[in-house]
């Protein structure tokens, strides 16, 4: 975990630098100059959700939990997971309230990740079925299940470890079913997997239930935006990560002193 998070805020570092030159090289006159831009905040946008992965894997991302419904996140991805499934494979759903205290783009990682490895177990087609529902009075079930090749004995007790994989090279980072693992146990929830070769996998999670409705909260009154021409005072270690916003924000007018820490 610590050597996951480690990773993930280096490269986090590189992805402020670059995506801060994109957000410049956007803005260019060049038509040409601007393409390469918007092809580099794409890039910047891959590398934001592997590092998401990670970051969920060390269970050190920033969470924007909230009270929610997993039901309600699967059945709005519904067409998303039949695109990554494919026409061979038929996607069932059974849905029920299951509320919970979520963030839920976490929520909707995990069905997409689980659907992926469903897909890739189930090559000549098949069935995957998703179901949620209240199984208790404090808690929820989420159950994904396919009827693919199934998982060996053997491979069962490391399919939740980081960088372990079946597949070949170049075909899977290995990361997916650890980052299934780390969101669950972010939010106090529990994974099980049972399996039979030939017969298919069945992923169970369960998570505390939350309530039933959202809390009103009042929207926070908007923050005031130094105009341009401000003078902006820049913290930060990584000199990269330093020199792209730098330029960012003197593009936009402000008046910028930059610093590698508070001591400087």
């Amino acid at each position: 975990g610590r050597l996951a998070g480690g990773i993930a805020h280096d490269f986090n570092n590189l992805l402020t630098a670059i995506g801060s030159h994109a957000d410049i090289l956007v803005t260019a006159s060049d038509a040409e100059v601007r393409e390469i831009g918007q092809e580099l905040q794409a890039v910047r946008g891959r590398g934001a959700g592997l590092t998401r992965q990670l970051l969920a894997f060390a269970r050190r991302e920033v969470l924007q939990s909230r009270p929610m419904d997993v039901g309600r996140v699967v059945a709005n991805s519904a067409m998303l997971l039949r695109r990554l499934l494919g026409e061979r494979i038929e996607l069932l759903l059974d849905l029920g309230p299951c509320p919970v205290v979520a963030d839920p783009g976490h929520v909707e990682q995990v069905v997409l990740n689980l659907a992926a490895n469903a897909r890739d177990a189930m090559p000549r087609g098949g069935t995957l079925r998703v179901t949620c529902r209240e199984v208790a009075d404090d808690a929820v079930e989420l159950v994904v299940a396919d009827n693919g090749h199934g998982i060996d004995p053997a491979q069962r007790k490391l399919v939740f470890e980081p960088f372990f994989t079946t597949k070949q090279p170049g075909e899977g980072s290995g990361l997916g079913l650890s980052t299934v693992h780390g969101i669950v146990a972010q939010y106090g929830g529990t994974i099980d997997l049972e399996s039979e070769v030939g017969r298919g996998t069945t992923f169970t999670i369960r998570w505390p239930r939350g309530p039933t409705s959202p809390p009103t909260i009042p929207a926070p009154a908007p923050a005031r935006v130094p105009t341009a021409g401000a003078k902006v005072l820049l913290v930060e270690d990584d000199p990269e990560a330093r020199r792209g916003v730098q330029r960012l924000l003197r593009q936009a007018g402000y008046e910028v002193v930059d610093a590698a820490s508070p001591a400087h």
